[in-house]
Protein backbone atom coordinates (compact mmCIF):
# COMPACT_ATOMS: atom_id res chain seq x y z
CA UNK A 1 0.00 0.00 0.00
CA UNK A 2 1.26 3.42 -1.22
CA UNK A 3 2.56 5.97 1.39
CA UNK A 4 0.19 8.88 2.09
CA UNK A 5 2.52 11.88 1.76
CA UNK A 6 1.13 15.25 3.04
CA UNK A 7 1.28 17.85 0.58
CA UNK A 8 2.21 21.62 1.52
CA UNK A 9 -1.25 22.49 2.23
CA UNK A 10 -2.40 19.90 4.52
CA UNK A 11 0.23 20.66 6.18
CA UNK A 12 -0.48 24.21 7.03
CA UNK A 13 -3.74 22.95 7.47
CA UNK A 14 -2.54 20.68 10.24
CA UNK A 15 -0.74 23.35 12.08
CA UNK A 16 -3.79 25.90 11.40
CA UNK A 17 -6.20 23.68 13.42
CA UNK A 18 -3.33 23.00 16.11
CA UNK A 19 -3.39 27.17 16.47
CA UNK A 20 -6.68 27.53 16.45
CA UNK A 21 -7.22 24.32 18.86
CA UNK A 22 -4.42 26.66 21.08
CA UNK A 23 -6.31 29.26 20.48
CA UNK A 24 -9.85 28.15 21.62
CA UNK A 25 -8.11 26.66 24.55
CA UNK A 26 -6.73 29.67 25.74
CA UNK A 27 -9.83 31.24 26.25
CA UNK A 28 -11.38 28.57 27.64
CA UNK A 29 -8.57 28.55 30.18
CA UNK A 30 -8.50 32.62 30.59
CA UNK A 31 -12.56 31.96 31.45
CA UNK A 32 -12.41 29.38 33.90
CA UNK A 33 -9.39 31.17 36.01
CA UNK A 34 -11.37 34.44 36.11
CA UNK A 35 -13.90 32.54 37.71
CA UNK A 36 -11.66 30.81 40.26
CA UNK A 37 -9.86 33.99 41.43
CA UNK A 38 -13.18 36.00 41.21
CA UNK A 39 -14.51 32.86 43.92
CA UNK A 40 -11.08 33.60 46.11
CA UNK A 41 -11.64 36.90 45.94
CA UNK A 42 -15.44 36.74 47.51
CA UNK A 43 -14.07 34.00 50.13
CA UNK A 44 -11.35 36.58 51.18
CA UNK A 45 -13.45 39.39 51.36
CA UNK A 46 -16.07 37.31 53.21
CA UNK A 47 -13.36 36.16 55.68
CA UNK A 48 -11.94 39.94 56.57
CA UNK A 49 -15.40 41.25 56.71
CA UNK A 50 -15.85 38.70 59.50
CA UNK A 51 -12.70 39.16 61.43
CA UNK A 52 -12.95 42.75 61.34
CA UNK A 53 -16.37 42.41 63.33
CA UNK A 54 -15.70 39.89 65.49
CA UNK A 55 -12.10 41.82 66.51
CA UNK A 56 -13.73 45.23 66.76
CA UNK A 57 -13.83 46.52 70.25
CA UNK A 58 -16.23 49.47 68.92
CA UNK A 59 -18.74 47.07 68.00
CA UNK A 60 -18.49 44.71 70.95
CA UNK A 61 -19.72 47.88 73.18
CA UNK A 62 -22.85 48.49 71.41
CA UNK A 63 -25.96 48.62 73.74
CA UNK A 64 -27.14 45.58 71.56
CA UNK A 65 -24.66 42.94 73.32
CA UNK A 66 -25.75 44.08 76.55
CA UNK A 67 -28.88 42.10 76.80
CA UNK A 68 -28.96 38.52 77.52
CA UNK A 69 -29.55 37.37 73.87
CA UNK A 70 -27.31 39.87 72.37
CA UNK A 71 -24.54 38.71 74.92
CA UNK A 72 -24.82 34.85 73.78
CA UNK A 73 -24.65 36.01 70.54
CA UNK A 74 -21.98 38.40 70.55
CA UNK A 75 -19.78 35.56 72.23
CA UNK A 76 -20.58 33.41 69.32
CA UNK A 77 -19.48 36.27 66.57
CA UNK A 78 -16.20 36.69 68.79
CA UNK A 79 -15.56 32.60 68.89
CA UNK A 80 -16.69 32.94 65.01
CA UNK A 81 -13.48 35.39 64.29
CA UNK A 82 -10.93 33.50 66.70
CA UNK A 83 -12.06 30.40 64.56
CA UNK A 84 -11.57 32.15 61.27
CA UNK A 85 -8.36 34.05 62.46
CA UNK A 86 -6.53 30.70 63.22
CA UNK A 87 -7.90 28.78 59.85
CA UNK A 88 -7.54 31.66 58.06
CA UNK A 89 -3.38 31.64 57.31
CA UNK A 90 -3.68 27.83 56.84
CA UNK A 91 -6.10 27.61 53.72
CA UNK A 92 -3.86 30.68 52.38
CA UNK A 93 -6.19 32.70 50.62
CA UNK A 94 -3.73 34.98 49.47
CA UNK A 95 -1.41 32.26 47.96
CA UNK A 96 -4.58 31.05 45.98
CA UNK A 97 -5.22 34.40 44.89
CA UNK A 98 -1.99 35.37 43.49
CA UNK A 99 -1.74 32.03 41.63
CA UNK A 100 -4.86 32.72 40.14
CA UNK A 101 -3.95 36.18 39.37
CA UNK A 102 -0.46 34.46 37.76
CA UNK A 103 -3.11 31.86 35.43
CA UNK A 104 -5.74 34.69 34.93
CA UNK A 105 -3.10 37.17 33.17
CA UNK A 106 -1.23 34.23 31.78
CA UNK A 107 -3.77 32.81 29.74
CA UNK A 108 -5.56 36.25 28.70
CA UNK A 109 -1.71 37.22 27.75
CA UNK A 110 -1.83 33.88 25.40
CA UNK A 111 -5.18 34.47 24.24
CA UNK A 112 -4.94 38.11 22.68
CA UNK A 113 -1.36 36.76 21.05
CA UNK A 114 -3.19 34.56 19.15
CA UNK A 115 -6.40 36.54 18.75
CA UNK A 116 -4.00 38.70 16.72
CA UNK A 117 -2.43 35.22 14.96
CA UNK A 118 -6.01 34.36 14.03
CA UNK A 119 -7.33 37.93 12.59
CA UNK A 120 -4.40 37.70 10.44
CA UNK A 121 -4.86 34.73 8.84
CA UNK A 122 -8.74 35.69 8.43
CA UNK A 123 -7.88 38.92 6.60
CA UNK A 124 -4.99 37.05 4.44
CA UNK A 125 -5.77 33.12 4.26
CA UNK A 126 -1.90 33.01 4.97
CA UNK A 127 0.05 31.60 7.48
CA UNK A 128 3.12 32.82 7.63
CA UNK A 129 6.84 31.98 9.75
CA UNK A 130 5.70 35.18 11.76
CA UNK A 131 2.42 33.71 12.61
CA UNK A 132 4.44 30.08 13.67
CA UNK A 133 6.60 32.01 15.51
CA UNK A 134 3.91 33.54 17.85
CA UNK A 135 1.94 30.35 18.27
CA UNK A 136 5.40 28.51 19.53
CA UNK A 137 6.18 31.36 21.78
CA UNK A 138 2.77 30.99 23.14
CA UNK A 139 3.26 27.42 23.82
CA UNK A 140 6.27 28.25 25.41
CA UNK A 141 4.63 30.95 28.07
CA UNK A 142 2.40 28.10 28.61
CA UNK A 143 5.14 26.07 30.06
CA UNK A 144 5.74 28.43 32.67
CA UNK A 145 2.05 28.30 33.62
CA UNK A 146 1.68 24.62 33.91
CA UNK A 147 3.13 24.35 37.07
CA UNK A 148 0.38 26.53 39.15
CA UNK A 149 -2.39 24.57 36.92
CA UNK A 150 -5.05 23.25 39.18
CA UNK A 151 -4.26 19.71 39.78
CA UNK A 152 -8.40 18.61 39.70
CA UNK A 153 -10.09 21.27 37.91
CA UNK A 154 -14.06 21.70 38.35
CA UNK A 155 -15.27 19.60 35.13
CA UNK A 156 -18.73 21.88 35.55
CA UNK A 157 -16.90 24.90 34.99
CA UNK A 158 -15.02 23.85 32.12
CA UNK A 159 -17.99 22.60 30.67
CA UNK A 160 -19.55 25.65 31.10
CA UNK A 161 -16.63 27.95 29.55
CA UNK A 162 -16.07 25.06 26.28
CA UNK A 163 -19.70 25.98 25.38
CA UNK A 164 -18.92 29.72 25.85
CA UNK A 165 -16.01 30.03 23.50
CA UNK A 166 -18.04 27.64 21.27
CA UNK A 167 -20.50 30.35 21.12
CA UNK A 168 -17.53 33.18 20.63
CA UNK A 169 -15.39 31.52 18.22
CA UNK A 170 -17.67 29.23 16.10
CA UNK A 171 -15.85 26.55 14.46
CA UNK A 172 -17.12 28.63 10.77
CA UNK A 173 -15.04 31.63 11.67
CA UNK A 174 -11.99 29.95 11.21
CA UNK A 175 -10.42 29.80 8.26
CA UNK A 176 -8.56 26.55 7.18
CA UNK A 177 -7.49 25.45 3.14
CA UNK A 178 -9.28 22.51 1.91
CA UNK A 179 -7.28 19.18 2.12
CA UNK A 180 -5.45 18.39 -1.02
CA UNK A 181 -5.22 14.75 -0.54
CA UNK A 182 -6.61 11.83 1.93
CA UNK A 183 -3.85 12.32 4.49
CA UNK A 184 -5.97 14.59 6.51
CA UNK A 185 -9.50 13.01 5.44
CA UNK A 186 -11.11 11.60 9.18
CA UNK A 187 -8.33 13.48 11.42
CA UNK A 188 -9.90 14.93 14.68
CA UNK A 189 -8.29 18.04 15.13
CA UNK A 190 -5.96 18.13 18.56
CA UNK A 191 -2.81 19.90 19.93
CA UNK A 192 0.39 18.98 18.34
CA UNK A 193 -0.83 16.77 15.52
CA UNK A 194 1.98 14.61 14.13
CA UNK A 195 2.61 14.52 10.41
CA UNK A 196 4.00 11.36 9.03
CA UNK A 197 6.87 11.15 6.18
CA UNK A 198 10.06 13.44 6.31
CA UNK A 199 8.80 16.56 7.43
CA UNK A 200 11.87 18.56 8.72
CA UNK A 201 9.62 20.97 10.61
CA UNK A 202 7.48 19.17 13.66
CA UNK A 203 4.18 21.30 15.22
CA UNK A 204 4.76 23.87 17.39
CA UNK A 205 4.62 23.33 21.16
CA UNK A 206 4.31 19.29 19.78
CA UNK A 207 5.79 18.27 23.04
CA UNK A 208 4.47 20.87 25.47
CA UNK A 209 2.47 20.73 28.80
CA UNK A 210 -0.78 22.38 28.46
CA UNK A 211 -3.40 23.25 31.05
CA UNK A 212 -7.29 22.44 31.44
CA UNK A 213 -8.72 20.51 28.63
CA UNK A 214 -11.95 20.68 27.05
CA UNK A 215 -14.14 18.00 28.05
CA UNK A 216 -14.88 17.10 24.64
CA UNK A 217 -12.75 17.89 21.00
CA UNK A 218 -12.80 20.85 19.63
CA UNK A 219 -14.81 21.05 16.39
CA UNK A 220 -12.68 21.25 13.29
CA UNK A 221 -12.22 24.75 12.52
CA UNK A 222 -13.95 25.99 9.18
CA UNK A 223 -17.11 23.94 9.67
CA UNK A 224 -20.18 24.38 11.61
CA UNK A 225 -20.58 21.57 12.92
CA UNK A 226 -20.50 20.35 16.69
CA UNK A 227 -18.04 18.61 18.71
CA UNK A 228 -17.96 15.26 19.06
CA UNK A 229 -18.66 13.41 22.34
CA UNK A 230 -16.50 11.31 23.74
CA UNK A 231 -17.65 8.01 25.66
Amino acid sequence: MDQVIPTPSDEIRARLIAAYDLYRKALLNRKYYGHRLASWKRWNTGFEIALAVGTSGTIGTWALWKTGAGQYAWTFVAAFAAVLGVIKPIIQLGKGIERYSKLYSGWGGVFYDLEGVVEDIKATHKYTGEMANIVTSAHNRIKDLTPEDDPNPNRRLVRKYYNEVLIEIPPAMLWVPQATSNYMSGVAPSIGLSLPGDVSHPLPGQAAPLSIDPPVPWPEPGSGGKSPTRG
